[in-house]
């Protein structure tokens, strides 16, 4: 079986990374995490067995992008996990306006800011993935 994108997304931000691109990585680590959020929500609204809402719901959604309020919330409404009492939610929303600064900004990233928004990334995916388990 082939790994799911943002598997793919998150392994290339990892290399991105590894070769010392930072802003190229942080910014691959945002894309995955947002694919990986859309699949989650998606695997929600089967569990509770509200696909109709999907639609309706997800139109007043801008992103996927979980460090959003509006996605969060939705998140949390879905899964009973309030997400924003995680260990790692503080470093998650830094990594999100990190990759905001590098995007809209212009700004580079540090070795420092990518390892730390590789592994806020990875730790709010192991969580989700362990919470809709559940």
């Amino acid at each position: 079986m082939s790994p799911e994108p943002y598997q793919n997304l998150l392994a290339a931000a990892q290399a991105e990374h590894d070769h010392g691109h930072y802003k190229e990585a942080v910014i691959l680590a945002q894309t995955a995490v947002e694919i990986f959020t859309e699949k989650a929500l998606r695997q929600l609204y089967q569990a509770r067995r509200l696909e109709y809402l999907k639609a309706t719901f997800e139109h007043l959604l801008i992103n996927y992008n979980i460090g959003n309020t509006k996605v969060s919330q939705l998140y949390i409404a879905l899964s009973n996990d309030d997400i924003k009492q995680a260990p790692f939610w503080s470093r998650f929303i830094a990594h999100t306006e990190l990759r905001n600064e590098l995007v809209h900004e212009g700004k580079d990233a540090t070795e420092a800011q990518s390892r730390a928004s590789l592994e806020a990334v990875k730790a709010l995916i192991d969580h989700v993935a362990e919470a809709i388990a559940r």
